[in-house]
This record gives structure tokens, C-alpha cells and sequence, in this order.
């Protein structure tokens, strides 16, 4: 069967091949066990899990530097937020944002193009307004943590290109942008990969699929994409933070106007975040 993970995991024992990566995992092992808040749960295991999902050690070594630098607990949660709504939510796509299946006569209308990255993954200019300062260090960060350079690599025109697609059934097109499907290289077996998934999916393949090209001068989706994506889709449902956006998303669908007491607070910047991410 495809390959599942379980979500809303507290952070596990967990060895790491430096000091500075078991310190800095230590350090969001300790803050896990003094937060109680849900919320701030998910920010500290955001955190771990990044360490423990990294798809670069170049990434490793980014969130180690970020989480030992910061100076108390509250600057962990400040720093497990950015990633959740900077980070998280700037590779996944809302929900009801899988596109209309296309019924042009060369495929079948029951698939779609899919871009492992969307358009949001583009450089934003340095002089743009403080609201937009957050998102542009999320950009930097996932320059840093996938190991290449997003920024260059997928900026204007090259977001189109073959190594950033993927086609998919409608269904598993809105899983993967949805953050709960997603693709892991299997070792030594070139192009080849496990789907990963949170539940059980129809039409998720039991066995590796290998992607193909029946012309070799043509692109196929490019690896460090996909574990960068993968990364990302684990570290979000095991730390729980997909389930906090899903929350999030349910209650923007029947939230019309914000309470007067403050409490909506962090709805109203979640919202702000997803915008900015868009654009």
C-alpha cells in the first residue's frame, strides 16, 4: 500500500549526526514539554520536525542555526509561526483551488497539470511595504532549506518549466497541493518514488512508480522539487499544523465578520499571510 504517515505526533527520539543538530532538537524537545497551548504545540513540533525532515544539510543546518538563536521560548513559538504561516502556507494551496479539469481533445479530462511549486514561489522585491518582509524571509528560507536556489530557479518564466510539473487526476492534483500526497525518491533507483499520504487514497499506486519520458531531450520533475515538497507535506502533518490550517480555512469559509473581543486575531492574520503568499 502507499506509504503513510501519522499525523499530529508529538516529537520522537531522534539522533542526529552533529552536535549542533541534537542541540538545537534538544532545545524543541525541552520547549515541547512546557507549552500546553494547542497552538503553540504545533509551533515548537514545526520546528523539530523540520530538523528531523530536512531534504539538505544545508537545510538541516538553517533551522539548527534559527532555533539556537533564538533566546527564549517565546521566540521559538515566534519562529515556529513563521514557518507555519510563511513556510507552510506559502507551498500549500488553499482549499478549493484545484482548477477546472481541462477537456482539450490530446489527454483525458480527468487530469490536470500540476506545478510541483506554484507561481507564489518568486522572488518578491526588497523594497516592497513591512508587510510583505515576513514572506520574503520564507522565500529565503526556502532557498535555504531545500538546498537550491527557489528563487532563481523557478522566478518568471521558469515556473512553467518541465522539471516543475506533474500530471495529475483531479483528485490526487488537489491532495498534492493540499499537502497530503506527496513523493519520495526510492534509493538508487533513478526517477523512481513511493507516494506518501496521510489516509488511504483511491487511485494511489501499492508499488514505486517510475517517471518516464518517452523523449529523453524532455525534463522529468526534478528531484530536489519533490523532496523539498515532501518535506514540507510530512513536517505539516506531523506537527499538526495542517490540521490548525484546515481549521483555519473551515472557519474562513462561515466567519463574516471578526469578534469584538480579539479572538479572531489569529484567524485575521492567517488570512493576511495567505494573501501575501499569493502575491
Amino acid at each position: 500500500m502507499a506509504y503513510q504517515v501519522p499525523a499530529k505526533q508529538p516529537l520522537p527520539v531522534h539522533n542526529f549526526n552533529t552536535s549542533t543538530h541534537s542541540a538545537a532538537y534538544r532545545k524543541c524537545l525541552e520547549a515541547e514539554g512546557t507549552v500546553s497551548a494547542e497552538r503553540d504545540l504545533v509551533f515548537i513540533r514545526c520546528l523539530g520536525y523540520l530538523l528531523i525532515e530536512a531534504p539538505s544539510d544545508e537545510g538541516r543546518h538553517q533551522v539548527a542555526r534559527d532555533i539556537l538563536a533564538c533566546g527564549d521560548l517565546k521566540d521559538m513559538k515566534q519562529l515556529g509561526k513563521m514557518v507555519v504561516y510563511d513556510l507552510i502556507c506559502l507551498i500549500r494551496q488553499n482549499k478549493g483551488n484545484t482548477p477546472a479539469p481541462s477537456y482539450h481533445p490530446s489527454r483525458p479530462s480527468f487530469e490536470d497539470s500540476s506545478f510541483i511549486f506554484s507561481s507564489a514561489v518568486k522572488g518578491a522585491p526588497l523594497d516592497h511595504s513591512s508587510a510583505k518582509k515576513a514572506t520574503v524571509y520564507a522565500l529565503d528560507f526556502v532557498l535555504n532549506y531545500g538546498g537550491f536556489n527557489a528563487l532563481v530557479e523557478l522566478d518568471g518564466p521558469n515556473i512553467h518549466h518541465l522539471s516543475n510539473g506533474l500530471t495529475l487526476c483531479t483528485d490526487l492534483h488537489r491532495c498534492f497541493n493540499e499537502l497530503s500526497l506527496w513523493f519520495e525518491e526510492v534509493p538508487n533507483q533513478l526517477h523512481t518514488y513511493r507516494v506518501g499520504t496521510i489516509l488511504p487514497t483511491q487511485g494511489v499506486p501499492d508499488t514505486p512508480i517510475t517517471f518516464t519520458s518517452a523523449q529523453p531531450d524532455l525534463e522529468l520533475p526534478d528531484l530536489r522539487y519533490l523532496k523539498l515538497h515532501a518535506s514540507i507535506c510530512k513536517v505539516a502533518h506531523m506537527s499538526g499544523a495542517a490540521e490548525y490550517l484546515d481549521q483555519y480555512d473551515r472557519e474562513l469559509e462561515t466567519t463574516k465578520v471578526l469578534a469584538n473581543d480579539g479572538s479572531s486575531t489569529d484567524l485575521l492574520a492567517y488570512r493576511l499571510h495567505t494573501l501575501l503568499a499569493a502575491h
